[in-house]
């Protein structure tokens, strides 16, 4: 039958106590703009068997399981991430991995999170800390190592393993960060700090409201923007390094070479010059690197015969 046409696809990540129905207030914007829209239940959450969540340390194997799946799928071409509070920390913490920060268009992170432990740490001091009289800092210290411990105990994971913030430093997937400026569980600061440990080209803002707000249209068509111009600018650096060159190179490196014959070294440089400031930057080191190649294997080519001599010799 008739092939299926090659779209971009955005995966939602929905938030602690959340679904993957969360995404559906998003759904029609992005099918009107001509993209798929991937929504999954992670684990312990919806649907998904699970008797704990993991804030991110083990719902980023869901979301690669669902990479897996997606990048086996001819319908799609290009793959994003869209995840909310725990959905944006696992989003961030697979997009780290060596595996996948490679075929990610992008990333959209709403308020995301440094580590889990910080969260915690936040909460306590801010209701501990009204209390006359406590030393704040030291009970808060001891009471969520304690915490943490249990909940290593129940569950089997360290918390502490989830550096959200050092893996932010590994991705370089384009990125927006997101955060609500009247957000109380997951204070902005932390998507300041993410933005500044991010390894990749990034933007941030803020907008109106809390932690579980209805994010304003002016966020989500922002971020509709965003992930449509990573995608577009994926098409434009494949049609510019894609099957054309697999094609082309060898009879670009033949004309090269033929061209060059008969010219004195200012012409050849004119030459070069020229070739080269007609194609784009990643086109002229694919130039470079095919003429290379090629002037290695012409002189293993004329010294073959003093090594074949040399060898007969011995």
């Amino acid at each position: 039958g008739k092939p299926l046409d090659r779209n971009p696809c955005v995966v939602y990540l929905h938030g602690n106590s959340g679904s993957r129905l969360d995404a559906d207030d998003y759904v029609e914007m992005y099918l009107s703009r001509g993209m798929n829209f991937f929504s999954v239940d992670l684990g312990g959450c919806g649907l998904s068997e699970g008797d704990y969540v993991t804030l991110g340390c083990r719902e980023r194997e869901d979301v690669e399981v669902v990479l897996d799946f997606l990048k086996a799928q001819e319908s799609v071409s290009y793959v994003a991430l869209y995840g909310r509070s725990m959905g944006a920390a696992t989003a961030l913490l697979v997009a780290s991995d060596d595996r996948y920060y490679h075929c990610l268009s992008g990333l959209v992170l709403d308020s995301c999170y440094t580590s889990i432990r910080t969260v915690i740490q936040e909460l306590a001091q801010k209701y501990v800390g009204k209390v006359p009289l406590i030393p704040v800092e030291s009970m808060t210290d001891t009471a969520v190592d304690a915490l943490l411990e249990v909940v290593e105990e129940r569950t089997g994971f360290n918390i502490d393993e989830c550096d959200i913030a050092k893996a932010a430093s590994y991705c370089q997937a384009p990125v927006l960060l997101g955060h609500a400026a009247d957000d109380e569980l997951v204070i902005p600061s932390h998507s300041k700090r993410l933005y500044d440990a991010y390894g990749g080209k990034k933007n941030i803002y803020f907008f109106d409201g809390d932690h579980n707000s209805v994010r304003p249209r002016e966020f989500t068509t922002k971020a509709l923007d965003f992930l449509e111009s990573c995608f577009q600018h994926e098409a434009d650096e494949a049609r510019c390094s894609g099957s054309w060159w697999n094609n082309q190179e060898w009879r670009i490196s033949q004309s090269c070479i033929k061209s060059l014959e008969g010219k004195d070294e200012a012409e050849s440089d004119n030459f070069w010059s020229s070739l080269l400031s007609s194609l784009s930057d990643s086109n002229q080191a694919r130039v470079v690197v095919v003429m290379m190649s090629l002037l290695v294997l012409a002189l293993v080519y004329s010294l073959s015969p003093i090594l074949e001599s040399s060898l007969l010799y011995r």
